[in-house]
């Protein structure tokens, strides 16, 4: 078996984000943003202000720290990458190319992600002298930067700063001027704590403060002193120096923030505040610092700091005259964070954890809204009420699937290709999202138009306008001008004709406009003058194809005419005319070269099945130059130029919309006109409409047919993406203020103006809001879904009312309470806080203690059809549809769950099935019994009838009882603890926590499990899918994929068999089964797998492997379809190995065989950076494999689109 990988989906969770000046302008910032393997680039947009991806780039390699880094005197920032290559990175942006380019790469250790390799921390001189990396554990590096002859970066060898028998918990750069660099580092010396048995010297161990010192006269780094704390320190931030504030480093403790100053003998400290009301005293208590961004101007310095809650306080440190004061103000609320930057402009962005990420603006600094708390009133405990201020200002949120718990592919409610149902998020940022292919669309206007236009056009006013000035909207027998301005309205004396129907318009010559309507030409010029060509009698224009300075129009006796503007502002007609054969039905003209003035094509679409081009040299005038005979006819033709950030190299390519509903793209060469490289794509079943848009100010196509596509390079890639909107009849690019790139369009009698959001996203979603962490799903035929959700240690807002009910009885002895005659202090106490969950949280509650659901959610309206809460000490897990023999025809609902879990230790008190019967056709279900079990259940599934439970180390067999389910049979085998099941026939597959995947049969006459077959490798399997009776995919919870296959002449076959065949069951190798299944293909995918499947992603293409990540990312695995397809993608994915440089250092084939070797898989994403390299490569790899450039881009895409999109 052979396979292909490709992503549908990267990486949404951010890891870190950080902000420069990476362009090198002074007054602009951008942030940079690393998503796992995925460094990404992203710049407010000057209309709208919200967030846009300027450049991503994958990097093959998993990315362990980012920083921004300036040299002395210097205007631009780099960015230091490590990941798990061994390797340091500097990376500079280069906006002309838009790449990011390695500057200097150099390596210091193995590769991966160990504790005692360097990576893990990156801390900055604030001069921008050196740098240091320090690893968790005893590696500590120092490199020295400078500048060549040339003005360019360079770094010393490492200076070896490196301390045995030492953790390191963080390293930070401090501030010392022009003084000798001086770092900060958070140790413990756990030398003694190793050789001490008992542990006691563990319970004693102390952090240090430990400053390192690199003496730039010796080339030297020194361990200039050490202090150690009294309370362990999860975060150390360094604390700029200016002329009146303080340098030194904020230390975040449980409950506490110190300001220290080693070199001036300085200290303070502040206690974290805790909500007001909060019922969990103990949690408020020991809250610590999640992450802190700071901001230095000339006119201020403040901390941004959330804590784990969520809530963002402001902190400034202020100078007296003997300890420096310490002001928290209390800021806003938000979901907790992974990192969180400030730009000077006054925006700060919040990368969120397991929710969306958020873009903000701060509209004042003013400290009069929240609460205050000094460290000088620390005698006292700070209580503080959460609210909603007003001064911030949320301005975008970036999409996000991270946490991805479970993923479904279903067409669930019958819109003819399949969708993605994500079970996302965690706690009160929960949601089900449903994904379909299609890019966002923004709807900025709609209008009622008189009529049923028949076509709409965009026009300037001048050659040089950056806007659209007028919308002409065409009907029958009549066309309406719309002037654009504030807002679209109708014009009057444009000297456009109102009486005909519009054929084509445009912005011609310099200032002037050309109208073609049946009965001729309107040149309409600047002063409203009106050149007009009339037709010959009798004769009327069809078909009209308009360049800037060139007209082509067609007769309905099928002749050609050609019209050029001399340099005096006249039409010309010119003699040449060409009489065609065939009925035209459209025509375009090719772009105009760079540096020309006429286009040098016409291509014209005949009855035929044909398409022509023809010649417009002057000297040799309308030409056929050659033919391309198409399987049906060309309704709609539209010439694209596309070109790259990188390179001038352009690409002309005709698009031929037909009538059968396939978009066929041919590359034109841009000096003979020759037809080559002929694409087809299937868009629908309607005549394919072509358009000319603008994206990103290059070229783009708009194609209508059942759906709508756009075509669009985006950073460096060419993209087909379907448009999450209706269907619209005829459209045109449009750009007006606030706009720049639209779309306008008409829909039956409506005119549109809409705008293209989130270029380069394969999906567009919608979310739905759910309570708690959601666990596992299932889908029923009514077009409802059941939804298991739990959370740990919270209370849901119900049980935290009840709690606080009893906490008041508690208080005043009171058997019943009256919320009216209660003391002001106490209605509030009940009443809580009134901002969103999502934003507030959760109480907290005891360990062992859950809360969760069973909820029935209405897919197509988002609506909560009923949600039951369970047991607060059952955890829910998973769920799944099951009818039993008992009940032929009855479906049931049973959830699994784990009683009193708790984490550290990790413990339980045994675990529970919950039964509901399915009721009122799937919308409705009942409580009918609850069965208890030793050990939590984490897989359920259904097996011939009954329920086959995954219990502890048991798999067990249920069948329905009328006050519990009853225990039929029951192996128990598995090593650790049972996670998964899956059934095919008689075969039984359950996957172990630790222990990968075992084969059992189910034997009827002795009504027992055996297991038959199991694999030799540890495997920490967290999803699968049946590929057939003998082959199975599992993904583990390191990132690794495998297909495993049962070995030829695998013996199952024992329930009838005399000769005791069974004894070979149960003889066993290596405490295991005896018989071992092969894995025939293996793959490193990055991330946790949570989710895999076998089913059709686009209607009427064959079944390929879904799987989802924890980070958010979606793949699949498709199959090739010979061996000789399977040889080509082989050889290209060499070839790109030895050619794509990753700009973190790492080898790509050392990365996908992170664990295990990679076998049998290709790397899609890999194969397609194909597209991205340099010319020059292209045509290496291209004349290595005897192919050409076009040949080898046509067959990526035809294997993407052949499966998926």
């Amino acid at each position: 078996m052979f396979l292909y990988n490709l992503t549908l989906q990267p990486k949404t969770v951010i890891t870190h984000a950080i902000s420069g000046h990476f362009f090198g302008n002074s007054k602009q910032q951008e942030i940079c943003i690393a998503r796992g393997s995925t460094l990404q680039l992203l710049l407010p947009d000057p209309n709208t202000g919200k967030l846009v991806t300027i450049y991503s780039q994958e990097c093959f390699g998993n990315i362990r720290n980012l920083m921004a880094f300036r040299l002395t005197g210097g205007k631009k920032d780099y960015i230091i990458i490590t990941s798990d290559s061994g390797r340091i990175g500097f990376l500079e942006y280069i906006p002309v190319k838009n790449i990011f380019q390695i500057v200097q790469m150099e390596t210091y250790g193995k590769t991966g992600i160990r504790r005692a390799v360097a990576g893990e921390f990156i801390a900055v001189d604030p001069k921008g002298r050196c740098v240091m990396i320090a690893s968790i554990e005893k590696q500590k590096l120092v490199y020295i930067m400078n500048r060549d002859s040339e003005a360019k970066l360079t770094i010393s060898s490492p200076l070896d700063a490196s301390r045995t028998q030492t953790l390191c918990f963080g390293v930070v750069g401090i501030d010392v001027g022009y003084d000798n660099p001086t770092f900060a580092a958070l140790e413990i010396d756990i030398e003694e704590i190793d050789n001490d048995p008992t542990g006691e010297k563990l319970k004693e161990c102390k952090q240090n403060l430990v400053y390192y010192e690199l003496d730039l006269g010796l080339n030297h780094v020194v361990k200039k002193c050490s202090e150690p704390l009294d309370q362990i320190v999860n975060l150390v931030v360094s604390v700029p120096r200016g002329v009146d504030g303080p340098g030194g480093v904020l230390l975040c403790c449980e409950g506490k923030i110190i300001y220290k100053n080693i070199i001036e003998g300085l200290e303070s400290s502040i206690q974290i505040p805790k909500r007001k009301f909060a019922l969990d005293d103990e949690y408020s208590s020991s809250m610590i610092v999640n992450c802190v961004s700071q901001l230095k101007t000339k006119g201020a310095m403040f901390f941004l700091i959330q804590f784990e809650n969520g809530d963002l306080f402001k902190l400034t440190i202020s100078m007296t005259k003997k300890n420096p004061v310490l002001e928290l103000t209390y800021f806003a609320t938000m979901p907790p964070a992974s990192a969180i930057t400030i730009l000077k402009t006054g925006y700060f962005f919040v990368a969120c954890e397991s929710s969306t990420s958020r873009y903000f603006q701060i509209t004042k600094l003013d400290d009069t809204e929240g609460e205050k708390f000094l460290s000088t009133d620390d005698d006292n405990e700070n209580f503080y009420t959460p609210k909603q201020l007003s001064h911030i200002y949320e301005v975008d949120r970036l999409n996000s699937l991270n946490p991805l718990m479970r993923l479904k592919v279903a067409d669930m409610i019958n819109e003819g290709s399949p969708q993605f149902y994500a079970l996302c998020g965690a706690g009160p940022s929960s949601n089900l999202k449903i994904l379909r292919n299609g890019l966002p669309i923004r709807e900025v206007a709609v209008c009622q138009m008189p009529g049923t236009p028949t076509g709409v056009f965009s026009v300037k006013k001048s050659l040089d306008d950056i806007h659209d000035a007028y919308i002409i909207v065409s009907f029958v027998n009549a066309t309406l001008v719309l002037k654009i301005g504030e807002s679209v309205e109708e014009a009057v004396d444009t000297g456009f004709f109102n009486s005909a129907t519009t054929i084509n318009a445009c912005q011609f010559g310099e200032d002037s406009f050309i109208q073609v309507i049946p009965t001729g030409i309107r040149h309409i010029t600047v002063n409203q003058r009106i050149n007009e060509w009339v037709c010959p009698s009798r004769k009327s224009i069809t078909h009209a194809a308009l360049r800037n300075r060139q007209v082509v129009i067609c007769l309905n006796t099928n002749e050609l005419i050609y019209f050029e503007l001399d340099m005096y502002n006249q039409l010309n007609e010119y003699n040449e005319k060409v009489q065609v054969d065939h009925t035209v039905l459209s025509m375009v003209l090719s772009p105009i070269p760079y540096g020309e003035f006429r286009s040098r094509f016409l291509a014209i679409g005949c009855g035929d099945c044909t398409v022509r081009i023809f010649n417009l040299d002057p000297y040799d005038c309308l030409k056929q130059i050659t033919m391309k005979l198409l399987d049906s006819r060309p309704r709609s033709l539209m010439f694209v130029e596309y070109e790259t950030d990188e390179s001038d190299y352009r690409s002309t390519y005709l698009n031929i919309g037909m009538d059968d509903g396939f978009l066929m793209r041919c590359s034109i060469d841009s000096v003979t006109g020759d037809i080559s490289d002929s694409r087809k794509r299937h868009l629908g079943t309607r005549p394919v409409k072509l358009s000319k848009m603008y994206t990103s100010g290059k070229d783009a196509l708009l194609a209508i047919s059942n759906r709508m596509y756009l075509n669009y390079m985006h950073q460096n890639r060419l993209y087909m993406n379907p448009v999450s909107y209706e269907v619209l009849e005829f459209a045109d690019g449009f750009s007006a203020e606030g706009i720049k790139e639209g779309i306008v369009g008409i829909g039956g009698d409506k005119l549109y103006i809409l705008c293209p959001e989130k270029l380069g996203e394969t999906f567009n979603q919608i979310s739905f809001k759910l309570q708690f962490t959601p666990r596992d799903m299932v889908y029923h035929y009514a077009g409802t879904m059941f939804i298991v959700e739990s959370d740990s240690s919270i209370l849901s807002q119900n049980k935290s009312k009840e709690h606080k009910i009893e906490v008041i009885k508690s208080i005043l002895s009171l058997t019943e309470i009256d919320e009216e005659t209660l003391p002001l202090q106490y209605i509030e106490f009940l009443k809580g806080n009134d901002m969103p969950t999502e934003e507030y949280g959760y109480e907290r509650t005891s360990d062992g203690e859950w809360a969760s659901c069973l909820r029935l959610l209405n897919v197509r309206t988002g609506e909560t059809i009923k949600r039951l809460e369970l047991d607060s000490r059952d955890a829910a897990f998973c769920c799944t549809f099951v009818e039993f023999l008992q009940h032929p025809g009855a479906h049931f609902v049973l959830v699994g769950c784990a009683t009193g879990l708790k984490f550290n230790p990790h413990t339980n008190s045994g675990g529970a099935i919950y039964t509901f019967h399915i009721t009122d056709g799937g919308h409705n279900f009942e409580l009918i019994h609850v069965t208890s079990t030793e050990a939590p259940v984490y897989a359920i599934t259904e097996f011939k009838g009954h329920a086959l439970v995954g219990c502890g180390k048991s798999i067990r067999m249920y069948a329905f009882g009328k006050r519990k389910l009853l225990k039929k049979c029951e192996s128990r085998n598995m090593p650790v603890n049972v996670v998964k099941i899956a059934t095919i026939g008689q075969r039984i597959i359950a996957c172990d926590s630790q222990e990968s995947v075992h084969f059992m049969r189910y034997i009827q006459k002795d009504n027992s499990i055996v297991t038959f077959c199991d694999e030799n490798s540890p495997r920490y399997v967290t999803a699968i899918a049946v590929l057939d009776y003998d082959t199975v995919v599992v993904g583990d919870r390191f990132g690794s994929i495998a297909v495993l296959r049962l070995p030829e002449g695998v013996l199952d076959e024992a329930d009838e068999d005399p000769t005791g065949v069974r004894t070979i069951w149960q003889r066993g190798a290596m405490n295991g089964a005896s018989q071992k299944a092969n894995v025939i293909a293996h793959f490193y995918v990055g991330d946790a797998v949570t989710s895999l499947e076998l089913v059709h992603i686009l209607a009427g293409a064959e079944k390929c492997i879904v799987y989802g990540t924890i980070s958010g990312s979606i793949g699949i695995l498709v199959p090739f379809l010979s061996k000789n397809e399977f040889d080509f993608f082989q050889a290209l994915e060499m070839y790109m190995r030895r050619d794509f440089v990753s700009i973190c250092g790492r080898e790509h084939v050392s990365y996908r065989s992170y664990y295990a070797p990679v076998k049998n898989i290709i790397d899609g994403d890999m194969c397609e950076q194909f597209n991205l390299l340099e010319r020059l490569k292209q045509c290496d790899i291209a004349e290595n494999l005897q192919k050409t450039i076009n040949d080898i881009s046509k067959k990526l895409d035809d294997i993407r689109t052949r499966y998926a999109f």
